[in-house]
């Protein structure tokens, strides 16, 4: 959000703040993902990548980008690539190191049919990642090899059954999976609950 966007470092566990950096106010942040020893800070409809340094979330650098829309919904990566989404069904693969961008692949279901507003995405392992798709609770599994859905995961209505009773008009629109554990964690736009879950 204008104004509001934010990198933090919280405990999963109490929800503490352990540490934060305020961005510009003239950038929307969208997808965060940690490359080595740096932080990269997708922006929305700014065209720009923010560099900060992941121990301290110090600012380093930016870069420019280009996508199909020329905007940035969500990045991840595998540690050879850095995929992002913009709101349409494609994935971008840039180089994790270089930020120089290699190819795209589209996404589509079954019936051939694009797969679209693709949003916060992340890997599970090198060839297979999940991705929220905006306007609705549920993530889909992709293979980024073919840009075939290898499954989906439904997640309608959790918010009212299991977190704020009074609800929240706001989308899903966050995802987290945690290679250790294989645990996976969402949450969404102003929601006050984070929720997670085994994938099976």
């Amino acid at each position: 959000m204008y104004g509001e966007s934010r990198i933090q470092v919280i405990d999963p566990k109490t929800g503490e703040i352990k540490s934060k950096q305020n961005l510009p106010s003239n950038v929307f942040a969208e997808g965060v993902e940690v490359v080595g020893n740096r932080l990269h800070v997708l922006t929305w409809r700014e065209r720009q990548l923010l560099v900060y340094d992941v121990n301290t979330l110090e600012y380093v650098e930016t870069y420019s980008f280009q996508t199909t829309t020329g905007e940035g919904w969500g990045i991840s990566s595998n540690g050879s690539l850095l995929v992002v989404t913009d709101g349409s069904s494609n994935l971008h693969f840039w180089d994790a190191k270089t930020l120089k961008p290699l190819s795209k692949i589209s996404v589509k279901d079954q019936n051939g049919k694009d797969i679209n507003y693709l949003n916060e995405i992340e890997f599970v392992n090198d060839y297979e990642l999940l991705a929220n798709v905006y306007f609705q609770e549920l993530i889909v599994r992709i293979d980024i090899r073919t840009g075939k859905p290898l499954g989906w995961y439904h997640y309608q209505g959790v918010l009212a059954r299991h977190g704020d009773p009074s609800g929240d008009p706001e989308v899903m629109n966050g995802i987290a999976f945690d290679d250790n554990t294989q645990e996976l964690y969402f949450s969404g736009k102003r929601w006050k609950t984070m929720f997670k879950t085994k994938l099976s």
